[in-house]
């Protein structure tokens, strides 16, 4: 379980659970949701997003298999269709995504030796992983923030169980929606809908 930022740093990294272990049962167990659910990362205060009026919450980007919070944003469901806001939405949710796998990405070619399975006990591995997760961040330039992208592919929907969120946490939600589709917009965007 990782957390990286926008510069591709990993800020959080909890290693040692089983592979086969779920993500969902991953996080549930892992010190960030407890960490979350306690309130004690100290995330700041909510700000209004660019040219609007209504406080939001800074969130942790998350695909399907993790709940909707006030702090973790998951994309729209796929069932019963979506319409075009939320297509948007979630191809938005989709590319800040992106950030995380590429870190993974980066970190596997900067350090090969995590390129195949770490013929070490498990009590090793963690301290290879975690050494290379720490030197991969601290190797990492300050920001990325000013690159420009141009590859917009959607990643593919992921089918997973639901959770039951609150309306609170689907208002948050809502809030990014209406940022995305109106003031917060970027021109390809409307790509996704064709």
């Amino acid at each position: 379980m990782a957390a990286v930022d926008a510069s591709y740093r990993f800020i959080y990294v909890d290693v040692g659970t089983n592979g086969r272990t779920s993500d969902r049962g991953t996080f549930q167990n892992c010190s960030l949701n407890q960490a979350l659910e306690c309130n004690a990362l100290n995330i700041p205060e909510p700000t209004p997003l660019p040219s609007r009026n209504k406080p939001t919450p800074y969130v942790f980007v998350a695909d399907e298999a993790f709940p909707l919070k006030e702090n973790i944003m998951r994309p729209y469901p796929q069932r019963g269709g979506l319409d075009d806001s939320r297509r948007i939405f979630n191809y938005r949710l989709s590319r800040a995504r992106r950030i995380v796998e590429n870190a993974f990405g980066i970190l596997c070619n900067r350090f090969r030796v995590m390129r195949a399975p770490i013929l070490l006990s498990p009590e090793k591995v963690t301290h290879v992983v975690m050494a290379c997760c720490a030197l991969h961040s601290y190797l990492r330039p300050e920001s990325f923030l000013g690159l420009q992208e141009t590859d917009n592919i959607l990643m593919p929907p992921m089918a997973r169980g639901g959770y039951h969120s609150s309306s609170k946490a689907r208002d948050i939600r809502e809030e990014y929606n209406e940022y995305f589709t109106n003031v917060g917009q970027v021109p390809w965007q409307h790509k996704v809908l064709s």
